[in-house]
């Protein structure tokens, strides 16, 4: 089996998702395994950001493979990513020229984001590869979300980042207010700290604060380091009771484990085997946890 997706498929209100897919990256037995982790089950993932947050949380972690856009019965558009860069869009007929402006172009579709770990687009849709950090951030910063409920609702409690932003895309300002906010913190602490060291501004570090918010990497209660990380991973609350985290692990680990990849190609087993071996490690880390 090969790991190209050559070409837009046409999907069909009444048909299977994976009729949108090339048959050439479907698996033997006629199924398609796709990661939708970012999508969870009762959740469209269809605000001003969830494909900006789905899309940040792949780069982030440095994953290989195609994330989908679907967006209602239309063919999805697809984005080829390579350890977290962009090599590759299939953005439709209607899209921008540039790579860029082509990728701002999706993030505003609103679509509901699917993961294909290690496949790729074909040469036909290949970009100068390219981080997409700038292009979330831009996007992010178009929504012109007020800082002012988010502030409220953290009030003094504890927050800390994973998975920041990459360093492209941040203001000198904003990597110290990052590199201050990998240990936990209050947004007291975090003003205080700005007018103290005149690191940083209090604006700017509201404004930081709602497009880390948006992103899905500023973690409320407490947890930070491994225990954040490994949360954010299975797309959990802080809040999650062993219970949630157990079936949510099987969920994932299920749609990941070796065994269901061994007629795929080298490079998708690869992905799916690595995907598992995160998960594992993220479950084991929480069920140790909740203990």
């Amino acid at each position: 089996m090969g790991g190209t997706l050559s070409r837009p498929g046409c999907a069909s209100a009444d048909r299977a998702p994976t009729s949108v897919i090339d048959s050439a990256a479907v698996s033997r037995d006629g199924a398609h395994h796709r990661d939708s982790s970012d999508s969870p089950p009762g959740s469209a993932r269809t605000s001003a950001t969830g494909l900006a947050r789905a899309l940040h949380r792949r780069a982030a972690r440095g994953e290989t493979g195609v994330l989908l856009i679907v967006v209602g019965d239309e063919a999805p558009r697809r984005l080829d990513l390579r350890e977290g860069e962009v090599h590759g869009i299939d953005a439709g007929s209607d899209a921008p020229a540039t790579p860029g402006a082509q990728l701002r172009y999706l993030l505003r579709l609103r679509g509901r984001p699917e993961f294909l770990p290690g496949e790729t687009l074909s040469v036909r849709y290949s970009v100068p590869p390219f981080r997409p950090d700038v292009s979330i951030r831009q996007h992010i910063d178009a929504q012109q979300i007020p800082h002012d409920a988010l502030r409220r609702s953290l009030g003094n409690e504890p927050i800390a980042v994973v998975l920041p932003p990459h360093g492209s895309s941040l203001h000198s300002e904003e990597q110290a207010i990052v590199s201050y906010l990998a240990m936990v913190r209050s947004v007291p602490d975090l003003l205080s700290e700005g007018a103290r060291s005149q690191l940083w501004s209090p604006l700017r570090a509201l404004r930081l604060l709602v497009v880390l918010d948006a992103l899905g990497s500023l973690v409320v209660g407490g947890e930070s380091g491994a225990i954040a990380e490994a949360l954010l991973l299975l797309n959990l609350p802080a809040a999650a009771t062993l219970d949630e985290i157990k079936q949510t692990y099987r969920r994932l680990a299920h749609a990941h484990h070796p065994d269901r990849h061994a007629q795929a190609d080298a490079s998708t087993q690869r992905a799916h085997s690595a995907r598992f071996a995160e998960l594992t490690a993220a479950y084991r880390l929480l069920q140790k946890g909740r203990r």
